[in-house]
């Protein structure tokens, strides 16, 4: 059964490091509190969002995470804050790697198979579909 409706913020889940919600129907924006009581603040923490309905900004205040490992592809994400592009431990250092918001999720109008850059996986402009 789907879990529906908009994304609790796991704002008490102080031990929260791994959750996976992924093939919901979760809606709305990610709360601007989601998570910000986990204790796990330099450990790797890992959100598979993947394939909801999660519209909006990603929280700028998720930057707390050292090294978060956050999967938002299949959904109606708009913006991605600057200062998560730049967090070397982000998904799993892809960040650092890559060197910004395409190791988070591919921008409008571009694609890969996985929906975000990695190495040798790069972020193609959808007219690469030749449609």
């Amino acid at each position: 059964e789907l879990i529906t409706g908009p994304l609790p913020s796991f704002a008490g889940a102080f031990k929260l490091w791994y959750l996976d919600a992924s093939n919901n129907d979760l809606t709305g924006p990610i709360p601007q509190n989601f998570m910000t009581n986990s204790v796990f603040k330099s450990d790797e923490v890992t959100v598979y969002l993947t394939n909801n309905e999660i519209t909006g900004t990603i929280p700028s205040r998720l930057s707390q995470f050292e090294r978060m490992d956050i999967n938002l592809v299949g959904n109606k994400i708009e913006k991605i804050p600057d200062e998560l592009c730049t967090i070397d431990g982000w998904m799993q250092g892809n960040v650092k790697e890559v060197g910004g918001c395409n190791a988070i999720l591919c921008p409008e109008a571009t694609f890969n198979q996985f929906g975000k850059e990695s190495s040798g996986n790069p972020c193609l402009p959808c007219s690469h579909l030749g449609g």
